[in-house]
């Protein structure tokens, strides 16, 4: 249970929560009402990933141990394009390439494992958008994977891992861009301030935590962000468990988090709150009943605090309930 609720935070940390309306509307509405929907989604997705998931592992390992050269990259670099992603650019002499860095000032403070993907993501776009490669600066300061346990990234995103790469910068065409140091969750655009950099390396800090970076590339960041075959079979026995006497209606997951946001501990983050859950609920049931007339629904309330997701007031009048779940 531990493990999967890891799994769903991720997922959550991915999306905004100022965002979550949206968010909730979008999932699952374009499938229909169908009893063996869940198993054959299951079977493509196990499909797919046995395709994409063919690169040696000692090929992937080498490939984020390799540091770039003062002046190109190094050669084994360029061999092992073939462990990216489609969608990646390749990398050649001509190279240039966007670097995050953590700031001295953090003193080695740069968040879990959610905040780095997250990160990531971001600066995969940043760098899309003014035509360089997405890398971490490898200096003293990045301290980020030392708080995953062993292998995490790896065993968790197999994409992700064979997409990232350390690299040392040569000074002398290296630039450094503090847009970002005061700025944690705002979005700016940065085409046209990033685009003036001639030098062959810029490096930044770490990039905002704004939906807004992603738009327009879903597709790319749900294939970068894949979760490996071994944790979908694990999801997939948990959901079938959960799930086994409700084969046929749409599930309609609640994302909530309190905790560790609010006061005393994180005053300035948002936590989850009845009134806005509510709202939300109310909302998207309405949404859903306008679209789709003879859908049963089922909704799965997620959550570490569960006296909370007790305290949500959810009205069975004139809707069309199959279940209520808590996870």
């Amino acid at each position: 249970m531990i493990f999967i609720r890891k799994i769903i935070k991720m997922f959550l940390l991915l999306s905004s929560f100022v965002a979550l309306v949206w968010h909730l509307i979008l999932i699952g509405l374009d499938q229909p009402s169908n009893p063996n929907y869940g198993t054959d989604y299951r079977h493509e997705i196990t499909d797919d990933l046995n395709k994409m998931q063919t690169m040696e592992r000692s090929s992937v390992e080498m490939s984020n141990r390799i540091s770039t050269s003062t002046l190109t990259p190094h050669p084994a670099i360029i061999k092992n394009n073939k462990t990216l992603p489609k969608f990646f650019p390749k990398i050649n002499e001509n190279t240039k390439f966007l670097l995050m860095q953590i700031p001295h000032h953090w003193n080695g403070q740069c968040g879990g494992l959610a905040n780095q993907i997250w990160r990531f993501a971001v600066l995969y776009n940043m760098a899309k958008s003014v035509g360089r490669f997405p890398g971490i600066y490898n200096t003293s300061t990045w301290t980020c994977d030392k708080l995953n346990s062993p292998n995490e990234i790896e065993n968790t995103f197999p994409i992700l891992y064979s997409s990232l790469r350390y690299m040392q910068a040569d000074p002398s065409d290296s630039a450094y861009d503090n847009v970002f140091e005061t700025n944690c969750c705002r979005y700016i655009d940065v085409t046209s301030i990033f685009g003036n950099y001639k030098q062959k390396y810029l490096i930044v800090p770490p990039t905002p935590q704004s939906p807004k970076f992603l738009e327009n590339i879903d597709a790319e960041i749900r294939q970068l962000f894949r979760f490996s075959k071994q944790i979908n079979i694990r999801v997939a026995a948990y959901i079938d468990k959960l799930f086994e006497n409700d084969q046929s209606s749409h599930k309609f997951c609640v994302h909530t988090r309190r905790g560790d946001f609010g006061p005393p501990k994180w005053p300035m983050h948002a936590r989850t709150e009845r009134n806005f859950t509510e709202a939300a609920i109310k909302f998207i049931l309405g949404y859903l009943k306008e679209k789709y007339l003879n859908l049963n629904v089922s909704i799965i309330l997620l959550g570490e605090d569960k006296d909370f997701l007790h305290e949500i007031s959810i009205s069975r009048e004139a809707l069309f309930f199959y279940s209520i779940f808590l996870s």
